[in-house]
């Protein structure tokens, strides 16, 4: 864990913050069952809706949302992978290289809510397969700039280049995204303490921020059976907040994170496939603190690094027979690294960790199909999962039965289990401050993953309209809580373990034509959330709630080179560990120009236009009194796109640093 950090994400990353979903358009079916798996005409899914790249075009697909800057599934989280090639990427990362993907290089998007374990990957999977062109040698090329503007102005720029020759390929990417941000946020909270004292604390804090980030990728790819491809970044990032009330403080912060990552990839022509990867990460970080607390002064200044190094390793086969029966096994191992410390210039804040953890992962399964009406997949996976304080052995099944009993009905059933790791940096020992000093935020060394159970079924009519009826429990269910400590004037942020949380959730969706230029789809979910925790702190809860969502997009055709997107989502209260959350809104205007024959893309955007997408959370329970408030402001952008030579760029992985320190 690391000191540096004042900002805002270090008490909210675990807030909840999820969206729902988008389906189909078009009369003519766009869909087919095979063996796991949803196959999805993407071409004609996204057919003169004005959409550029691959980011925007999943959006199209059944099911999907938008969720900040990444994608979501059935308002869940969901992994995208290329051409069968799982990422290793960040989401922020992989949002940033499909935004590059030109939406003339896709082919189709198979929709997996279980994929099977010879993915590699578990849960809910898109695996967008791009078309390749071998009949000539091409040199194509794309460049994109844009600003946006909330309450301060970013930009952006990033080019990407392919050029094939033969057998050989050769693609790159570069992206840079810099500028500055702004949040601002009121907080109040009645502290209670052992003595019967009451403290209302009440502050307001403001924090202005510079960036600057760069990615780059370059593979090189031999008739896609062999390929090699290295990404790297690097990210800068400068805070300064000012606190006033009955908190007062000036503080900053520099941060840096690089990371290079290696992947070597080997198909053959048999069912083989190898894969090799190595990512380096290191992230460092200054911090200084001028606080005056109701409970006296802090200041001090801190130097903080984390510095991952990773290896994973796997290989897999897969066998066809007659019959239309399959089989697949395989094996991987990843190995972890985590050399972190924080210096403080207090008396007993200096730590140091070193973790290590190994994953091993064996797995068989095996598929048949009956025709186009009926398919099976089933696997089982055994997992090892090590780390300093933790070792566990568990078993993974998926399964998924599809049937179709005409070209008009789809049935799809799939259950799967999963484990989720916690960040490493959630895990390391010491502590550091936010809020001036009056938060403080600890790491959980004895913190476990999580278990995931899931059960959906998916009714298609008409390949148009889509029901969705599935039922999660999440055991050792882990996200960072907030308490009020009864002992000393500190609100304390660490991740704890929940006993489970449990989602039964029924999601509806229907696109409709209302004339030739105007496009409607409408997704609705009704929800029920149960989280228990039997031994928080002195405060064990059993809290559940129902709450729905709303997903009405509307797509205008002005001119032939003229479009407009209109989106408005809304949700109703919710309740996450203790935290009561209010109902949110947001409406998003998209403004979308092709000219010179499709070559540039100009796109104008105005999200959160009635700027009720930032909530307040609150938490009245027993001893726990505590109210945030964050400003959202209206956003702003414009960007522009440019295809060189009818660019049609491949498709690439991004680096999983979703547990590294952000």
């Amino acid at each position: 864990m690391t000191a540096g950090a004042q900002t805002d994400s270090l008490r909210i990353d675990s807030l909840l913050r999820t969206l729902p979903e988008v389906m189909i358009m078009g009369e003519r079916p766009m869909v087919k069952a095979e063996r796991g798996k949803l196959v999805f005409d993407l071409p004609r899914l996204m057919r003169d809706k004005g959409v550029d790249n691959a980011y925007d075009a999943l959006k199209e697909l059944p099911g999907v949302t938008e969720q900040g800057n990444s994608l979501q599934l059935a308002g869940r989280p969901v992994t995208i992978i290329i051409d069968g090639k799982v990422s290793t990427m960040t989401p922020e990362q992989l949002t940033q290289l499909l935004r590059t993907i030109p939406a003339t290089r896709i082919k189709d998007a198979e929709v997996m809510y279980a994929a099977p374990a010879h993915y590699q990957v578990r849960g809910q999977v898109i695996n967008l397969n791009l078309s390749r062109d071998t009949t000539h040698d091409v040199l194509q090329g794309q460049v994109s700039v844009g600003t946006m503007h909330e309450h301060d102005a970013r930009f952006k720029q990033q080019a990407s280049f392919f050029a094939q020759r033969g057998r050989w390929s050769i693609d790159g990417m570069y992206g840079h995204h810099h500028g500055r941000s702004y949040s601002e946020s009121h907080d109040q909270s009645l502290h209670l303490q052992s003595d019967g004292t009451v403290y209302d604390i009440r502050s307001h804090t403001i924090v202005p921020r510079r960036l600057h980030e760069h990615n780059y990728r370059l593979e090189v790819d031999y008739a896609s059976m062999l390929s090699l491809a290295y990404t790297g970044s690097h990210n800068t990032r400068h805070n300064a907040s000012t606190t006033e009330g009955d908190i007062t403080s000036l503080a900053g912060s520099d941060d840096r994170t690089t990371m290079h990552n290696l992947q070597l990839n080997y198909k053959s022509s048999f069912g083989l496939k190898a894969v090799a990867d190595y990512t380096w990460f290191h992230a460092r970080g200054t911090s200084s603190v001028n606080s005056v607390l109701p409970s006296g002064p802090l200041c001090y200044d801190a130097e903080s690094s984390q510095r991952i190094n990773r290896l994973k390793v796997f290989a897999s086969m897969q066998h066809e027979w007659a019959g239309e029966w399959g089989l697949n096994y395989g094996a991987s191992y990843s190995r972890a690294s985590d050399h972190s410390f924080q210096h403080i210039n207090l008396a007993g804040m200096n730590a140091e960790a070193h973790q290590h953890e190994s994953i091993v992962n064996i797995y068989g399964g095996f598929s048949k199909g009956w025709g186009k009406r009926f398919s099976l997949d089933i696997t089982l996976a055994a997992e090892l999962f090590k780390n300093n304080v933790f070792s566990e052995w568990a078993w993974f099944p998926t399964f998924n039965c599809s049937f179709m009993p005409s070209e008009h009905h789809l049935l799809q059933l799939s259950m799967f289990s999963d484990r989720r790791y916690p960040d490493y940096w959630a895990v390391a020992s010491g502590h550091s401050f936010t809020d001036g000093g009056y938060g403080e935020v600890f790491g959980n060394p004895a913190l476990r993953p999580l278990k995931r159970y899931q059960t959906q079924l998916v009714y298609l009519l008409k390949s148009k309209y889509q029901f969705s009826l599935w039922f999660e429990h999440l055991s050792d269910y882990f996200i960072q809580t907030a308490y009020l400590r009864q002992d000393r004037l500190v609100m304390e942020y660490r991740y704890v373990n929940f006993d489970f949380r449990q989602t039964v959730g029924l999601m509806a969706y229907a696109p409709w034509q209302i004339t030739n230029w105007w496009q409607t789809n409408t997704s609705l979910y009704l929800l029920w959330n149960r989280e228990k925790d039997s031994d928080y702190y002195d405060l064990p809860f059993d809290r559940s709630v129902f709450n729905a969502m709303l997903n009405w997009r509307n797509r205008f055709t002005i001119t032939s080179w003229l479009t407009a997107n209109v989106t408005l989502f809304a949700r109703t209260r919710a309740n996450q560990g203790l935290f009561n959350l209010p109902a949110s809104a947001n409406l998003t205007v998209d403004l979308i120009g092709q000219f010179f024959n499709k070559r540039l893309t100009v796109k104008v955007t105005a999200d959160d236009l009635l700027r009720k997408s930032s909530i307040s959370p609150v938490m009245r329970y027993k001893t726990q009194n505590y109210k945030m408030g964050f400003t959202g402001y209206r956003y702003f952008g414009i960007t522009a796109t440019y295809n060189i030579g009818g660019y049609k760029e491949r498709q690439h992985q991004r680096v999983d640093t979703s547990r590294f320190k952000n």
